[in-house]
């Protein structure tokens, strides 16, 4: 091959590979009658680009292969609304989703789900703060109710489980061991009055071994408890 045919096929073959990796602009209709108008890259979504489904719900923002990702927006027909960052198609990274009423949960998501670090604030004022897993309160977090009260500790399956800490806005503090949301197993309940008890709980009260304190730190009773009855030594 001569020089020149040499450098002009060098030539063709820089210019064909900057047109196929080239980004361009178009609006599409779907057979199945969704729509895409944006940005593409050698024939798929590439770029930024909204897409509208059948049942109207739709997506602004950043394409890679054809998927969601990037930044972007996912608005849902039925109020819901998802602004933040995707990953293969998925809500994947940090965001903000939003329900109609009136819900809202801010932080990180894997999968679509609530997963990592975030606060999730119902409409009726209640509050979480902490770690999800794949949806659900899993980890450490705080929980503040609208009249005061909170649980700041660990949490399973969207339940207090494991140890903790409950206030409660009268000044009451339980401290120990939740399992299924009430006081399970080995805690401390301390009244505003001083009075307190010591020991074994089942389902938010005061069972098995115990020992309950007057306000003055006299003992009052020791022994057997059965459902915030004292039965005896």
């Amino acid at each position: 091959m001569s020089l020149r045919a040499g450098l002009l096929c060098a030539a063709i073959s820089v210019c064909f590979s900057c047109f196929s990796t080239s980004v361009r602009e178009d609006v599409l209709t779907y057979h199945d009658g969704s729509e895409y108008a944006g940005q593409f890259r050698d024939g798929v979504r590439n770029g930024y680009g909204t897409y509208i489904w059948p049942d109207g719900n739709r997506y602004i923002g950043q394409w890679e292969d054809d998927k969601l990702h990037g930044k972007g927006t996912f608005i849902f027909t039925n109020g819901e609304r998802y602004e933040g960052q995707f990953g293969g198609g998925l809500r994947n990274g940090y965001g903000t989703y939003t329900w109609p009423n009136g819900n809202e949960y801010t932080g990180q998501f894997k999968d679509d789900k609530l997963h990592g670090n975030g606060t999730f604030t119902f409409a009726n004022g209640e509050r979480y703060e902490g770690q999800f897993q794949y949806g659900e309160r899993n980890g450490y977090g705080t929980f503040i109710w609208p009249n005061g009260n909170k649980y700041t500790g660990q949490w399973e399956d969207d339940k207090q489980n494991g140890n903790g800490t409950l206030t409660f806005a009268h000044g009451e503090i339980y401290e120990g061991q939740f399992q299924h949301g009430l006081r399970n197993g080995e805690g401390t309940n301390i009244w505003s009055n001083g009075k307190k008890y010591v020991g074994q709980w089942k389902d938010d009260k005061q069972n098995g071994n115990g020992i309950l304190y007057n306000p003055d730190g006299s003992v009052h009773q020791k022994g057997i408890f059965e459902y915030d009855e004292y039965i005896g030594q």
